[in-house]
């Protein structure tokens, strides 16, 4: 079996380490493995929310067994329980294995959705976090769409946004990634503990800052979604 640093520890050996470490690490020409942050949409009916929470919860309980590295939450929409979002974290993942995921996870839901669940693979712009949440973590999941030329200037302000998020009060999490066949596409995965320290963070300059940026080449509103953890569901 191949033995390697739990991913945790190597994060923490980084930040110990100091920026320079982080910096190093982030490099594309020395990022190994290539992280990827795969998003999942699923949608139930709306009497059959229990049913689709507990047949993801399975699949993630599968999944974290088959890849202990790997870290998979369940998380259903506040206000819209039957909406919900697997997020899950690989490492160098190819076309064989997400095809193979994308099909386990459509035999498993099969007859329990309104729609074909929406399978989204991301590379990851900025080091994951493995570590697992609180239950009462509040989630944030936003996709963001820009003009194919603000494609660079979106990852630089999306990778730039980390540091400021997670030195803000309440920050548990910020992962960045742009979506693997649609590289103008990106995906923001925030991790709090309420969501009243979220809602204090998006009103200082930082979180402003990445909006004026934005702004100018965004292809479409920005699509910003909260969440909590699918098992809270009652």
């Amino acid at each position: 079996m191949k033995r390697f640093l739990a991913p945790t520890r190597l994060l923490r050996l980084l930040l110990a380490l100091g920026p320079m470490a982080l910096l190093l690490a982030a490099s594309p020409a020395l990022a190994q493995p290539a992280y990827r942050l795969v998003v999942r949409y699923a949608e139930a009916p709306p009497t059959g929310v229990q049913r689709l929470a507990k047949t993801l919860q399975t699949y993630a309980a599968e999944t974290r067994k088959d890849e202990p590295w790997t870290r998979v939450e369940v998380l259903s929409e506040l206000g819209r329980p039957n909406r919900m979002v697997v997020i899950e974290r690989w490492e160098n993942m190819d076309g064989a294995q997400e095809a193979r995921l994308n099909a386990r996870v459509d035999g498993l839901v099969a007859g329990q959705t309104v729609a074909p669940v929406d399978h989204r693979r991301n590379d990851a712009l900025t080091l994951p976090i493995f570590e697992r949440p609180p239950a009462s973590a509040f989630h944030v999941v936003m996709h963001l769409d820009v003009v194919p030329d603000g494609s660079a200037t979106a990852a630089r302000a999306l990778s730039e946004q980390r540091a400021a998020v997670l030195a803000a009060p309440g920050a548990i999490s910020f992962e960045a990634s742009t979506q693997s066949n649609r590289p103008n596409h990106f995906a923001v995965y925030e991790v709090w503990r309420s969501r009243a320290a979220y809602e204090a963070y998006i009103a200082t300059a930082p979180a402003q800052d990445l909006r004026k940026q934005l702004t100018p080449i965004k292809g479409a509103p920005f699509d910003d979604r909260f969440y909590t953890a699918a098992a809270t569901l009652k």
